[in-house]
Formats: structure tokens, C-alpha cells, sequence
């Protein structure tokens, strides 16, 4: 019933799609004349074709949305970016979106690539091959925002469709690198839905995009461990997160992370969080009771059978994102937001004591633990981060000219939103926002219903000026202190944490929530009963190496 009622709809939009390819092929593009600036040999019939396939995207998404259970925020706000697309087209730049199809056209491995990742990669590339003139020309006539081509490469993933580089290419990187967890859960769960009423496709399938994916009892040897798989807990564009425990000792069991050698090597992030991981391990030799905030970093290897490399760590729980969004923890509520504030800065005062930079701090990537360490907020996610160090002299590095984003859009700092190197000062600032978001989810993050990154940069821009008065309706206005505090910051200053901490202790105290111990947030006992969130479990801090322990 599901697929026959949007059949002709997925008809529509392959029609669509060949019918541009056709326009774009027959136009006899040529690199060389893109490089060299020409782009006016581009045909008015792209737009026409360009329009009616996204108008189908448009169609079909909706469809999936009827059919499928979503969060009602979710629902809310991809129902409203979806009502943007039609608005969008009319304005959507054809030149530029016709240059990367001619460019990936150029490609002579694009039939042969294994995952829609790799395709991405490929496209990815060749903007890349642009000079910056020409990078910077497409850049500024970009119109659709990151969440329409979300929603587009979704549904291209689900009817087995080419990626077209009519999607805004240049941006996608963060879906990527970062993503915004809910949607990518979002589209795993759509995917598996299709899936699931495909004859002859089973859920249980040994491989994904052409890696092996393991069963439970299935074991990895390295050394004196023998990591026994008891379940596949979630799986990424690159690798997967396995629930194992050691066979000499099964009471206590561990997140076992993959990631497949065939990826490219700017998507690939297992190398930097086994490097975060060991600099940490060796901080805590010398400070036992410090570093609190991080999982136990337990092994690492490489399996030759699977084509893979592997990090062992231990099991947390679910991420700040998932308490209240799965599990209904009112984490809002008295003492607890001045916790998980306090606690998460001292994760990343902690994190930069060993030299990293963090770049993505979000309520996705931190997690609380399990058993006796439930009350403890964990940082997770350290894919993007970055040593703010020099090798040679471990001083402060100088910053660099011009730096790619790397984030997440409502979290991420003013330099990241505008290509400047980041500091310790851009981590603290991203978590300000997760911070504000934590106190009022509905109105904290006053960018939330923005789009496109210059405007959600000059609210930023706002905020930390301390203009926007509506931020602070759910959130105490002494948090004003810090912001101003933050904005002082500079590219290597040092951000005074105890400050920072201990003003949060007082605010605490002045709101009338003393806090005698910080090990007493809402969540703590409080996450027995999940909420059906319709995901299967395909959850965004499975993917980071954690649990809910079911």
C-alpha cells in the first residue's frame, strides 16, 4: 500500500531526472570552459526539468512523512522546509548546479562507485578542482538551503537514484562530517522502512554499501582480547557500532567501532578519535580522579577480513538529544540544565587541557553514562577535532588563512559559519548555544527556524551582542555574563573555566536550585521507560560508541 500509493509519484520524479540528465548531456559541456569562466552555454530547459524533479522530491517526501512516525518537532520542522521548496525553485541558480553536473559527467569512475558517500565524494572533489573565483561565484549564488538537500538526497537514496549535483554540494560536506543526527537517523529509518517492503531485502543482510557487517557471536581477535559481537547497535556512512564483550571476561560489555579502508581519506575519522582517545588515556595516568567526562578508550586493531579498522571503548548511555527527546527527561527542570552546564564545560576544559579542539559540541554528542556512572555527562564524537597545538614547539598554532566548516549549523561558532580558524574560544561559544538550548528548547536557539548560513550568522552576531532579548525567556538572564565574557575571546585566548563554573554554581544557588551534588540530574533513574519514537533504534548515539542498555 505504502509504495503503490507513491509509485507514480517516484515515476514522476525519474522521468524528471533523466529528462535533465538528457538537457545536460546534450549541451556538450566541456571542463576546460567551466574552469576558464564560462558558464553561459547553459540551457534555459535545465531549469524546467530542474523544477518538475524537485517539485517531486517535494511530493514524494511528504508521502514518506504521512506514512512514517516522526517526532512532532521533526514532523514540524521538515513539513515547514518542504513548503519552502516550491518558493525555492524559482530562484534556483541553473549555472551553478549545471557546472558540478558537468563536472561530475567528466568523472570516468562514476558508474563504478560503491555507496552513495562515494558519489557524494566525487562531486565533492570536483567543486573542489574550481578555482576559488569560480568557488566563490557558486558559493554566493547558492540558494537551497542544507535541509531541502537533505531531504532530496534522502529520497534519491530510497528509489536507488544517481545523486545529481543539482544539490548544494559545497554544504553537504556537514551532513557528512557532522550531520545533524536526527536527520540522519531520519533517513536511516526511511531507508529502512523501503527496505522492509522490498521483495527479497531482509534487515539481516550481511553487507552495507558493500562492506561486511557482523552477526552476533562473530569475534575479532587482536592480541589477548577476543571481542564477541552481541548486536549490531547502529552504522554510519563509513562503519559500524557493535555492542561486544571480551570472552575472558562477558559481565561486562563494550562499544566496538568500525570504519572501512575504502573510504576517502577526508571523510574518514577513526584515526583522529583513537588519537583523542590515547591523549586522553595518558592524561588520566597522571590525574586518576580527572577526565571523568570521556569513555574508557579499551582497544584498537584491524581486521583484514572485514577491511576495517577498529576502536574498543566503553558503553554509555543515551545522548542529552535522546533523554528528552526518547526518553521525555525534562532536562529543564530545577538544578538540572546548570548541571549538564557545568558538567559539559568541564568535559571541555578537560578536552583542551590535552591540546583538542572539539568543533561540533551539541546536546547529540554528549551522553549520559550507565550503572554507577549514569549521573556523569560524557563527551562523545571526536571525529572533527583538530589539536590546536604546534608539533614542534607546542605552543598555540597560528591560525590559517581560510578553514572549510566543519559542524553543525545551529551549534556551530561565528568563525566556523564564516570559514575562520577556530579556537578554544569557538568551542566554549558552541557550548553556549547547546547550553541555551538545554534551558528552552522552544525559544533558547532564536536561529532555529533561519535558513541559510548568512543569516543564521548575523543572528549569532545578535545574540552574542546580547540583542536578542527573546533567547532569554526560558534562560536566566545572568547567563548574559558569560556570553559577554565569551565575546571577548580571541583566537588563542585561554577561556577561564573556574570562572565559568563557579558562576554557574551561583546561579544555581540564586535561582533557588542549590546544587549540593552535582550527580543528581533528572535523568538519573529516569530512563527505564523509552518513548516510541518509531526509529527501530537507529539512534545517533548508538553511532558514537553508546547504549540505553536494552
Amino acid at each position: 500500500m505504502y509504495q503503490d500509493a507513491l509509485q507514480p509519484v517516484a515515476l514522476r520524479m525519474k522521468n524528471a531526472f533523466n529528462e535533465m540528465r538528457t538537457i545536460c548531456d546534450s549541451a556538450n559541456f566541456d571542463k576546460r570552459s567551466i574552469r576558464a569562466g564560462s558558464l553561459d552555454p547553459f540551457k534555459d530547459e535545465i531549469a524546467s526539468a530542474e523544477c518538475a524533479f524537485y517539485n517531486n522530491v517535494a511530493i514524494f517526501t511528504q508521502g514518506m512523512l504521512s506514512e512514517i512516525h516522526v517526532p512532532l518537532d521533526i514532523r514540524i520542522e521538515l513539513n515547514n522546509q518542504l513548503n519552502q521548496i516550491k518558493k525555492l525553485l524559482q530562484n534556483t541558480n541553473v549555472k551553478s548546479h549545471a557546472a558540478l553536473l558537468a563536472l561530475a559527467h567528466d568523472k570516468k569512475d562514476l558508474k563504478k562507485m560503491g555507496s552513495e558517500m562515494d558519489l557524494m565524494e566525487t562531486f565533492f572533489t570536483a567543486f573542489e578542482d574550481l578555482n576559488t573565483d569560480q568557488q566563490t561565484l557558486m558559493i554566493q549564488k547558492k540558494v537551497m538551503p542544507l535541509p531541502v538537500d537533505i531531504l532530496t538526497w534522502v529520497s534519491l537514496v530510497l528509489l536507488n537514484l544517481p545523486i545529481p549535483p543539482i544539490i548544494d554540494y559545497f554544504n553537504f560536506g556537514q551532513l557528512t562530517n557532522t550531520t545533524d543526527h536526527r536527520l540522519r537517523s531520519f533517513k536511516m529509518t526511511l531507508r529502512e522502512k523501503l527496505e522492509g517492503s522490498r521483495p527479497g531485502k531482509s534487515k539481516e543482510q550481511k553487507t552495507k554499501k558493500g562492506r561486511k557487517i557482523m552477526s552476533p557471536d562473530d569475534v575479532i581477535k587482536n592480541g589477548p582480547f577476543s571481542w564477541k559481537v552481541v548486536t549490531l547497535l547502529g552504522s554510519g556512512g563509513f562503519g559500524d557500532v557493535y555492542k561486544v564483550f571480551d570472552e575472558r571476561n562477558k559481565a561486562k560489555q563494550y562499544a566496538l567501532k568500525t570504519e572501512s579502508e575504502d573510504g576517502k581519506k577526508v571523510m574518514l575519522r577513526l584515526k583522529v578519535e583513537v588519537q583523542v582517545m590515547m591523549a586522553i588515556s595518558k592524561a588520566r595516568k597522571t590525574n586518576p580522579q580527572g577526565y571523568k567526562h570521556f569513555v574508557e578508550f579499551v582497544d584498537r586493531g584491524k581486521s583484514e577480513d572485514l577491511g576495517c579498522k577498529f576502536v574498543v571503548m566503553s558503553l554509555v548511555g543515551p545522548s542529552l538529544d535522546d533523554c528528552r527527546r526518547k526518553y521525555g527527561v525534562c532536562l529543564n527542570d530545577r538544578s538540572t540544565p546548570y548541571i549538564i552546564a557545568i558538567q559539559s564545560l568541564e568535559a571541555v576544559r578537560d578536552l583542551h587541557a590535552v591540546g583538542y579542539l572539539h568543533r561540533d559540541i551539541k546536546p547529540a554528542n554528549f551522553a549520559v553514562g550507565l550503572g554507577p556512572t549514569e549521573p556523569t555527562v560524557f563527551m562523545l564524537d571526536f571525529g572533527i577535532c583538530r589539536s590546536f597545538l604546534d608539533p614542534a614547539t607546542k605552543q598555540h598554532r597560528a591560525p590559517r588563512k581560510s578553514v572549510k566548516f566543519l559542524g553543525t549549523l545551529r551549534y556551530a561558532s561565528r568563525a566556523c559559519m564564516k570559514n575562520i580558524d577556530q579556537g578554544r574560544k569557538d568551542d566554549v561559544e558552541c557550548w553556549i548555544y547547546m547550553v541555551f538550548d538545554i534551558f528552552d528548547p522552544e525559544d533558547g536557539i532564536v536561529w532555529k527556524s533561519v535558513s541559510g548560513r548568512e543569516k543564521i550568522t548575523r543572528v549569532k552576531d545578535e545574540f552574542m551582542a546580547r540583542k536578542t532579548k527573546e533567547a532569554y525567556r526560558g534562560v536566566p538572564r545572568n547567563m548574559k555574563t558569560i556570553v559577554s565574557y565569551v565575546d571577548t575571546l580571541r583566537f588563542q585566548s585561554a577561556p577561564d573555566y573556574p570562572f565559568m563554573i563557579n558562576f554557574l554554581f551561583t546561579m544555581s544557588s540564586q535561582a533557588g536550585f542549590p546544587i549540593n551534588n552535582i550527580n543528581t540530574g533528572a535523568w538519573v533513574g529516569n530512563l527505564k521507560n523509552k518513548k516510541d519514537s518509531g526509529r527501530n533504534g537507529t539512534r545517533s548515539d548508538k553511532l558514537s560508541g553508546s547504549s540505553d542498555g536494552d
